[in-house]
């Protein structure tokens, strides 16, 4: 089950968190197009990438914030139900590892004032949650 991602939003830069509740064994690698999701009962499951999957995201909160590159970050978070089988981008977590991976950014891009200020922006563009907005999004997802 996937959910919407979640900014946060800090003087170290903004991250747009995309989670995955998942269980199973997890296979990818950071250029490939789809992993794979597979159970010990030998179901396999074929997935996009979740990094690719959350790039339009992180553009489009790029492009309202008005962001340089290196101060958006793309980060993927599984839930500790699953267990990776290969090696994962270091942007791509599980459980508690993605508080590390946020404090492993130690660089100051922004003020306080900034970061207000580009709260304040994202919550004037959130769309109402409804069925209607739901549909509009995984529309544009699979284009």
């Amino acid at each position: 089950m996937d959910t919407d991602p979640i900014d946060f939003i800090s003087r170290y830069g903004v991250f747009v968190i995309e989670t995955k509740n998942m269980s199973g064994w997890i296979f990818g690698s950071a250029r490939q197009r789809q992993w794979t999701q597979t159970f010990p009962t030998g179901d396999k499951y074929r997935m996009q990438n979740p990094v690719r999957q959350n790039y339009k995201h992180v553009r489009t909160v790029q492009s309202a914030l008005r962001l340089r590159t290196d101060h958006i970050h793309n980060v993927v978070c599984f839930t500790a139900a699953c267990e990776f089988r290969t090696a994962m981008p270091s942007n791509v977590t599980q459980g508690g590892e993605l508080i590390n991976f946020i404090k492993s950014i130690t660089y100051e891009v922004f003020t306080a004032e900034q970061v207000e200020n580009m709260v304040a922006t994202l919550e004037n563009l959130r769309l109402e949650d409804s069925k209607d907005t739901n549909a509009r999004h995984i529309e544009n997802l699979s284009r």
